[in-house]
């Protein structure tokens, strides 16, 4: 305590009689731990207590009151002084608006220019793979596909048949078919399609693609022609690249459900064909490659379903 200020000017107003009435109060609860009989009305009166508390509370208003005053004080002080601020803030909000509004205009021009010139780059690379005989997984990283699908673009087959081959080994097929299995027409293939991609991954491709193949055309027939005694999936497929008009799906029924001359085709040719493998024509579908195209194809098949699923969330909600 600051030896210069008298002790005396610490206490406001009116607070010595209260100091001295909390002293006897304390005094008295004393006095009944020390003698349990003693009469409290006797040794303190109520009409007392009363007085007391009246004068506690008139001695805490005067001694808080001015604290209030200061305090509205203090407050409108500080809205004097920040008012010119807000105003520059204000000021500066618009300014910082008026900078920026032409900026975002050209960035959104730019956005959407570069926007479309990505979906035709994606379509060109879909199509030439497509032309090729692949179909792009959708769990595929983008930089994968920007990059094989420029050396599909560029005809570059084998450099394709290399770096697609390559992904159907890698981690991305450890989670394709478990990814699957939110579908429920995949889940109910399930242990088909965990069979194959095992059968894949020990490089038993001769029968890793008759196990798989078929599912193909079961799925499409199931989810996009319902109850359709077809024996050919095309239709189905049609139906299902209609969904977000993609024609990949399409490229995959002319590769894998045209028609095909038997008599043409060597038994040992390696071609693809669902009509030539199943009907026990061929001898040489066997390669990884082909066994990686009908994962891929169940891929696409996948996400037409999905989308198909959430077309018809949509429309229920």
């Amino acid at each position: 305590m600051d030896e210069g200020i008298a002790p005396a000017r610490l206490i406001p107003p009116g607070f010595a009689d209260t100091i001295a009435s909390v002293r006897q109060l304390q005094d008295l609860q004393r006095q009944v731990l020390v003698n349990p009989g003693l009469n409290l009305l006797a040794a303190y009166r109520i009409p007392d207590m009363v007085s007391w508390a009246a004068d506690f509370q008139a001695a805490m208003n005067a001694y808080t009151e001015p604290l209030r005053l200061q305090l509205l004080q203090i407050q409108k002080a500080i809205a004097e002084v920040t008012a010119p601020y807000e105003t520059m803030a204000d000021s500066f909000r618009a300014w910082i608006a008026k900078m920026v509004e032409p900026i975002a205009a050209a960035s959104a021009v730019e956005f959407g220019v570069r926007a479309r010139s990505l979906r035709e780059t994606a379509r060109k690379h879909d199509a030439a793979l497509a032309d090729m005989g692949w179909w792009f997984p959708r769990a595929m990283y983008h930089e994968d596909f920007l990059r094989i699908g420029q050396l599909a673009v560029e005809r570059k087959r084998l450099s394709v048949r290399q770096e697609m081959t390559k992904l159907a080994r890698g981690p991305l097929l450890r989670d394709l078919g478990e990814s699957w299995m939110d579908a429920e027409s995949f889940k109910n293939r399930r242990r088909f399609i965990l069979d194959g991609i095992k059968d894949h991954r020990d490089g038993r491709y001769r029968v890793s693609i008759p196990t798989l193949l078929p599912l193909i055309e079961g799925i499409a027939i199931e989810e996009f022609k319902p109850k359709s005694t077809d024996a050919n999936p095309k239709d189905a497929l049609a139906i299902a690249s209609a969904i977000d008009i993609d024609t990949v799906i399409v490229d995959v029924a002319i590769h894998l459900y045209g028609n095909i001359d038997f008599s043409t085709v060597q038994p040992t040719s390696r071609e693809l064909n669902r009509h030539f493998v199943l009907h026990g024509r061929s001898t040489g579908y066997g390669t990884e490659y082909n066994s990686a195209r009908v994962l891929f194809m169940l891929d696409q098949i996948h996400a037409r379903v999905i989308a198909k699923q959430k077309v018809l969330t949509q429309k229920a909600s």
